[in-house]
């Protein structure tokens, strides 16, 4: 018992409870598309930048979390590479670019945080994902 008379909680294990596959289109591809989607439909009202804005700082810290090791088969094996905390770093990078060009109302940067997410995905999509979606294949040349 801790001074006082109150009782510390139990230490907290972590325990995967999604694969990193599943958190990679949950979390990190659901708002990549946020900020991507500022070429078609750049934001305009409060709202919009505040969507913005929730997406980059759900990337930044996204980055974070697929650091961590998730119930995949290859989960606990790709976390323990270099690589993979590469590209996890990347992602946080690219948004808290995101985040700072939102917080500044600037499309531009929001666009440039974007090239560099997008080539973070593809980059590690070739390396542990080898389905590079069709779409990705138009940004190969803005490395």
């Amino acid at each position: 018992m801790a001074a006082g008379g109150v009782t510390p909680p139990a230490a907290t294990i972590y325990k995967p409870v999604i694969s990193l596959n599943e958190m990679v289109i949950s979390v990190v591809d659901a708002n990549s598309h946020i900020v991507w989607d500022i070429e078609e439909a750049p934001p305009n009202t409060a709202d919009d930048w505040n969507r913005l804005e929730h997406a980059a700082v759900t990337l930044a810290a996204s980055g974070n979390l697929t650091m961590m090791s998730g119930n995949g088969p290859k989960d606990q094996q790709w976390t323990e590479q270099a690589d993979w905390m590469k590209y996890s770093t990347a992602v946080s990078d690219a948004g808290l670019a995101a985040m700072q060009a939102v917080r500044a109302r600037d499309i531009e940067a929001v666009k440039k945080s974007g090239d560099q997410l997008v080539m973070t995905c593809i980059n590690c999509h070739r390396e542990y994902k080898l389905d590079v979606p069709k779409i990705w294949s138009d940004h190969e040349g803005h490395k």
